[in-house]
């Protein structure tokens, strides 16, 4: 998995709908030789069919957030494409793993941005260059009280909860699971102030769940590793 890659696709691609939540499964499988889910698998996660997936993933290459090795990977005499997310971070991001957005500088009436890019490259090598600005003070304004609210489908976990399927949850696939959790709180109906809260709780269940289905040998050492 690449937190780099899917924190920039959840950030800056262009991507909408079905296409969006391919490039994100597949920022998902990325690792340093790159990706290579099948066209099932990248159907099955976004819930299209395996013509839809082929005519995205062309329109991701257009759309310059995707290259693809034509059958350069997998195991044994099975060949499947290798995938890389190839998105860059805009001017106007803070090159910084939060991927915040800089406001301008007016200077004799001119508008800039200084900051660094921060590309998601080949290899996981990540790297950027960034220039500090004075932040713009506001006004400090008093929190409006949150209500509770339904999940809505477009929900996505934030990069706090992205880095700890690394953390605190190995065992577990983020595509697969908060699709889960999507479809049982969404189907309750039920309202809530804080789904990260919620969310973190159900991944917390998952991985003992999943930690119990493994042999112990194994789980120690995945464990240690982290």
């Amino acid at each position: 998995m690449s937190i780099e890659a899917m924190v920039g696709v959840l950030n800056h691609s262009k991507a909408q709908g079905a296409a969006h939540i391919v490039l994100l499964n597949i920022a998902n499988h990325q690792g340093e030789q790159g990706a290579w889910p099948s066209i099932p698998t990248l159907a099955r996660l976004a819930k299209v069919s395996d013509r839809r997936v082929q005519q995205i993933l062309q329109e991701l290459v257009e759309l310059g957030e995707l290259s693809i090795d034509a059958r350069a990977a997998g195991y044994g005499s099975v060949k499947t494409n290798r995938y890389w997310v190839t998105l860059s971070c805009p001017a106007t991001c803070d090159g910084t793993f939060a991927h915040r957005e800089m406001k301008s500088v007016s200077q004799g009436g001119e508008v800039g941005f200084t900051g660094g890019v921060k590309p998601v490259s080949r290899g996981g090598e990540v790297g950027f260059t960034q220039t500090n600005i004075e932040p713009i003070k506001e006004p400090v304004k008093e929190p409006l009280a949150k209500k509770p609210q339904l999940l809505d489908e477009s929900w996505l976990p934030d990069d706090r909860l992205i880095e700890m399927f690394v953390t605190k949850w190995p065992l577990l696939n983020m595509s697969e699971q908060t699709e889960a959790f999507k479809l049982h709180y969404m189907a309750k109906g039920e309202k809530n102030v804080r789904w990260d809260l919620t969310y973190q709780k159900w991944m917390n269940r998952a991985q003992g769940w999943a930690a119990e289905k493994q042999p112990k040998d194994q789980v120690r050492k995945i464990v240690g590793d982290f």
